[in-house]
């Protein structure tokens, strides 16, 4: 406070006999420090009369004014004006705005505004006294709510979509983080939520297809019922049968007394999920086929008919359609099964979730062993630029591997690099920011600037100013300018404003 303090005091200069001046350097200086696209701010004189007000305080009120229209206006007159509609006399006779009740209490007060559009703001206003406790002048700061509200909002609803084996949700990612695809994928899964229609689930490994199984099943009229996990490539073909169908007494040497059931049957009226079903062997797939079209199946050693009620998901991350073409799979199966496919995109072509995830890994892993750890915001460089081949399995295990082995709190981005380049696939990492010819980087600070600049390259491909950079990368339209600047990248649209075109906002 005492800097500020000093700051205001050097802003409001005033000399014997002569009006307050504004120094216009120090004014510069503390609207980098008061002023961002949330948040605004003004000065008021003993009077309670404009000395100074920020275009974004007004914007935030919903005035679209000029800030010099007001400089030297009343609150009370401000407020009849632009805000209240009422008479600007009676509003100063009873004196229950903010800046009249900080001038007669001389504290720190803070306010929750209502605008007639709905929008909400928070205005803190603080006094600042002379040498004989009188106020000198007081500042205002608002800040605009909606933001701070869909964060809430969105935070709130990941929280509750964390899957309750503490496995990433993909689906679980707010909206406004999520790419075109996931997005795409959220519709489709909520069309079909309220159905029993088979899905085939298909995608890298580690993509999170067994995830997206349990959310499926978490999501449908059978929440309630069993879900039963098979992993068709982890049971021997000479076990499959008796595993999926179960068996009766006697059946083969070795079968326990009085039969068994199947896995199939233990999901009855639930859901069961073929896990790697392009690893199941291809008499199997017959009588699965079976069971698929009628809904009933014998056991093993027996002769009697079984139904049982299933809602069937699948998942692989082979090409089944090769494997047809190879004999591998049934073309009839594959079509039975691809009812309602589902392709879950590689973490790679996810960019924008990948910051998301790891922070959310970080704080379950920060949880599990009882650490503080944090990122740096450099960290987040490497984390952009690795192509993740093992996808969000590859991640959880780099996030837990930097929590139980950093050796601070903070995770720089060379901590981030050192365990990539250690334990992860080093082509990966260096393929992206190598240009043709170019060679590998000779230090890690040079590696780590190759990053950076590749990962604002990639970002004014994507956006069409600053400010939408910025909001993206949580960080103020100048640090991104000056960014630009230090890895000379002139983006098209700098190159349109100077030959006179329209700037994007």
């Amino acid at each position: 406070m005492a800097i500020l303090d000093e700051l205001l005091q050097r802003f409001l200069t005033k000399t014997e006999g002569r009006p307050v001046q504004v120094d216009p350097v120090i004014g510069a200086m503390l609207n980098k420090l008061l002023n961002t696209d949330n948040s605004g701010w003004a000065i008021y004189d003993r009077e309670l009369r404009f000395l100074y007000i920020s275009g974004q305080d007004l914007v935030i009120r919903g005035v679209r004014e000029p800030p010099e229209r007001f400089i030297g206006m009343s609150m009370s007159q401000f407020l009849a004006d632009y805000m209240w509609h009422t008479d600007w006399k009676k509003i100063e006779d009873d004196g229950a705005y903010l800046v009249a009740r900080v001038k007669r209490s001389k504290a720190c007060l803070t306010t929750l505004n209502h605008l007639p559009n709905g929008s909400q703001y928070l205005s803190t206003a603080i006094p600042f006294l002379d040498n004989d406790g009188e106020v000198l002048f007081i500042i205002t700061i608002v800040h605009n709510l909606i933001d701070i509200k869909q964060y809430h909002d969105e935070t709130e609803q990941f929280l509750k979509n964390i899957h309750a084996e503490n496995l990433i949700n993909p689906f679980s990612i707010p909206a406004s983080r999520q790419t075109r695809e996931m997005t795409d994928l959220n519709r489709k899964v909520s069309m079909i939520s309220d159905t029993d229609v088979t899905v085939l689930i298909t995608g890298e490994s580690g993509t999170g297809k067994t995830v997206m199984a349990n959310y499926i099943h978490s999501v449908s009229p059978r929440q309630d019922k069993p879900f039963v996990h098979i992993n068709c490539s982890s049971i021997p073909e000479s076990l499959i049968e008796s595993e999926l169908f179960g068996y009766e007494n006697g059946s083969f040497s070795g079968a326990k007394p009085g039969g068994k059931i199947g896995l199939i049957e233990a999901a009855n009226e639930g859901t069961i999920f073929l896990d790697e079903i392009g690893d199941m062997p291809l008499t199997m797939q017959t009588k699965l086929l079976v069971f698929l079209q009628e809904n009933y199946f014998y056991k093993l050693g027996g002769t009697k008919r079984v139904k049982a009620d299933v809602r069937v998901i699948a998942a692989t991350n082979a090409n089944l359609q090769e494997k047809i073409k190879s004999r591998q799979f049934r073309e009839d199966l594959f079509y039975r099964l691809n009812i309602m496919p589902i392709e879950i995109p590689p973490l790679r072509k996810r960019q924008r979730e990948i910051l998301t995830l790891a922070s959310t890994f970080l704080e379950k892993y920060n949880k599990k062993y009882k650490k503080t750890r944090f990122f740096a915001f450099t960290a987040q460089y490497p984390f952009l630029m690795y192509k993740w081949p093992g996808n969000i399995r590859e991640l959880q295990h780099h996030i837990e591997r930097l929590v139980i082995t950093a050796e601070s709190d903070q995770i720089s981005s060379e901590m981030v690099y050192q365990d990539i380049l250690t334990n992860c696939g080093h082509s990966q990492l260096t393929e992206e920011t190598n240009s043709p010819g170019q060679s590998a980087p000779n230090s890690m600070k040079e590696a780590l600037g190759n990053y950076e600049r590749e990962f604002l390259l990639s970002c004014v491909g994507q956006f069409s100013s600053n400010r939408q950079i910025a909001k993206v990368l949580g960080i103020s339209h100048t640090s991104v300018a000056n960014k630009l600047r230090q890895y000379n990248i002139n983006p098209q649209w700098k190159k349109k404003e100077k030959a006179g075109g329209p700037a994007a906002k």
